[in-house]
C-alpha cells in the first residue's frame, strides 16, 4: 500500500473516531448514539442541541473534505481511491446549516436507516448531497 495510502486511512479513522467522541448527544450512555437521535438534535428548538448537532456534523464533514480534497489532487493510488471514495467530500465550501439541511434532508427520505450509528447517517447523507466522483 503506498504511503499516501496509509496515511490517508490513518488520518480517516482518526477524525472520525474524534468527531464521534467529540459532540454529545441527547443519548443515555447506554445507548449508542444513533442516526435518530443525530436527527432530533438537528431538528430541536433548544440551541444546545442544535449546537450538538453541526458540531458533530462539522466534524465528519471536514474529514471527510481532507479526503475529497486528496482524491481530487490524485493523491490515492487507483487501488485506493475506489476504496475510499465513499468517504470523501467533494465540495470546496460549506457551512454549518448546509451540513444540517443535507444531513435532516437525507434522514429523512431514510428513516429506515435510523437505528444505524449516527456517523453511518452523516457520512451517506454527505457523499448524497456532494459525492466524489
Amino acid at each position: 500500500m503506498p504511503r499516501n495510502s496509509i496515511f490517508a486511512w490513518t488520518g480517516l479513522w482518526a477524525g472520525l473516531m474524534l468527531a464521534g467522541a467529540g459532540a454529545a448527544s441527547a443519548q443515555t450512555a447506554a445507548s449508542p448514539p444513533s442516526t435518530q437521535a443525530l436527527y432530533e438534535d438537528c431538528v430541536s428548538p433548544d440551541q444546545s442541541r442544535e449546537f450538538s448537532c453541526v458540531s458533530y456534523l462539522a466534524g465528519v464533514a471536514d474529514t471527510m473534505r481532507l479526503i475529497g480534497s486528496g482524491l481530487e489532487q490524485q493523491k490515492f493510488g487507483e487501488a485506493s481511491r475506489g476504496d475510499i471514495a465513499g468517504f470523501g467530500l467533494c465540495t470546496p465550501q460549506y457551512t454549518a446549516m448546509d451540513l444540517r439541511q443535507a444531513f435532516i434532508s437525507w434522514a429523512g427520505r431514510h428513516p429506515e436507516k435510523s437505528d444505524k450509528y449516527r456517523l453511518f447517517g452523516a457520512i451517506n447523507a454527505f457523499h448524497a448531497a456532494w459525492p466524489c466522483h
